[in-house]
């Protein structure tokens, strides 16, 4: 059996596989309301079991005056020297661990109240809704200096479909937003307090997305330098909910990227499903590639049988209009710059993790770095038709939802006999020189057998982080 084993070792030392190279750190998206303050400090800061370096922290955040006391965790001490509340705390103690990412927080507009209940002590907008989380931030961040935090919160992240038309990302409401901020922060980025704007939004506002965190020219019809500075110091692409209108088909809108699970209407339109488009991916020896797609500005047709599948390769490519031709910035994004967007892919245990949770478990529970070579294999796929310097940040939506395999009860790194982080020939050697004993398991089953070189074999080339 050795020597079988030393042949495919010959065989394994010429295989030559490209690892794609993943993002150094990551957006987390936190959902909880409120979130388990513990279990996000445990994982940022001590565990990073799984290691998924997180370098910039979404934080849900509930009005301090909603209702039943929801909004308990985020009650500003008066005082400022006072006792600090959860969320402040959290913040407090992320700093002093070295945490040095971005953190911004993401309010939540209750459609069946007033939406924001915060206080109106500025006493010129402070009746407006979108001021008011960003009022509470200020606040905050007084709070924080007075308890010797220097960098608070950094960002007020505005999820422009799901705030029940208080907040609307539209180049007029965002003069006006600038206009005011201009008053606070003069020098707007300059200004050691400055606390800036970022939208979370599905990807069909992909254009409006890259012109907002990388031009300032305003939109059709007005003048040049319209936004004295860029107004959004980042944008979000929710690939979970994200939609196309195609008038090649009836039909409505066309669902790209979706995880829900609910009858869409007609049936056949579009022609995946979320779960399925997932599903697919995770079934493909390129589940990357699966879901991205080929670029193509054609929508796809249902009538076929089977379905052209509904990517994101084509969202994206509709919204990457070509420039030239008389079509210029903004209204063209073709290799715009994208290194201010971050595309959040989501882990909803129930759908989406078919590729990022189960689709590299066939022969071990899958962990973070699957997900992490999903990402990177997908990078390299986007990249084909991007420019490289230009392309996105990559994060996850939502840190409640992870896999519990993501979380340490899987091994960090799938086939790394030896433990030095990379699944290469020494591996392959090491499991040569212990087969057939307790030491020569790697695969977790409690039996050293063909079973653990084929799992080596199957993650060969991989590199974990």
């Amino acid at each position: 059996m050795k020597t079988i084993l030393l042949a495919v070792v010959l065989v394994a030392t010429g295989m030559s596989t490209a690892w794609a190279t993943t993002p150094a750190e990551w957006t987390l998206w936190v959902e909880g309301d409120p979130p388990n303050w513990n279990a996000l400090d445990e994982w940022i800061v001590n565990g990073q079991d799984a290691k998924l370096p997180t370098g910039n922290l979404v934080i849900r955040l509930l009005d301090p005056m909603a209702p039943n006391d929801q909004g308990a965790d985020y009650v500003l001490p008066d005082p400022p020297s006072g006792e600090l509340c959860k969320s402040l705390l959290f913040i407090k103690n992320l700093r002093s661990a070295n945490f040095d990412g971005q953190i911004s927080v993401l309010p939540y507009y209750n459609h069946n109240t007033e939406g924001w209940l915060w206080p109106n002590n500025n006493g010129t907008v402070g009746l407006e809704q979108w001021f008011r989380p960003m009022q509470w931030s200020i606040q905050a961040n007084e709070v924080l200096a007075a308890h010797g935090v220097s960098n608070g919160i950094n960002a007020v992240n505005y999820e422009n479909f799901d705030s029940h038309a208080f907040i609307q990302i539209d180049d007029a409401d965002l003069l006006s937003w600038q206009n005011h901020l201009l008053t606070i922060w003069p020098q707007w980025d300059q200004d050691p307090k400055f606390i800036g704007l970022i939208a979370s939004k599905d990807n069909n506002s992909i254009v409006n997305m890259i012109r907002y965190t990388t031009t300032t020219i305003g939109g059709p019809n007005l003048d040049h330098n319209y936004f004295q500075h860029p107004p959004l110091v980042g944008g979000m692409l929710e690939c979970y909910q994200m939609y196309k209108i195609c008038q090649d088909y009836s039909g409505g809108h066309h669902t790209v990227v979706d995880v829900t699970t609910g009858a869409h209407s007609p049936a056949w339109y579009p022609p995946y499903s979320g779960q399925q488009l997932y599903e697919s991916s995770g079934n493909s020896a390129d589940p990357a590639g699966t879901l991205l797609g080929t670029p193509t500005l054609d929508c796809p047709d249902p009538t076929l049988s089977p379905p052209q599948p509904s990517t994101l390769g084509f969202l994206i490519a509709v919204h990457a209009s070509p420039c030239g031709g008389g079509i210029a910035l903004p209204n063209c994004t073709t290799n715009a710059d994208m290194s201010k967007l971050t595309m959040l892919f989501s882990n909803d245990n129930g759908t989406s993790s078919k590729i990022f949770g189960t689709w590299d478990g066939v022969m071990t529970p899958a962990t973070v770095d699957t997900f992490k070579t999903f990402v990177g294999q997908f990078d390299d796929t986007f990249e084909s038709y991007w420019q490289p310097d230009q392309m996105p940040q990559y994060g996850i939506w939502e840190f409640e939802q992870m896999p519990s395999s993501w979380k340490g009860t899987a091994a960090s790194c799938p086939g790394d006999f030896t433990g030095d982080s990379l699944v290469d020939v020494s591996d392959i050697l090491g499991l040569v020189d212990t087969f057939g004993t307790e030491a020569g398991d790697v695969n977790g089953d409690g039996d050293s057998d063909i079973e653990d070189l084929l799992n080596i074999l199957h993650h060969y080339g991989r590199t974990c982080h």
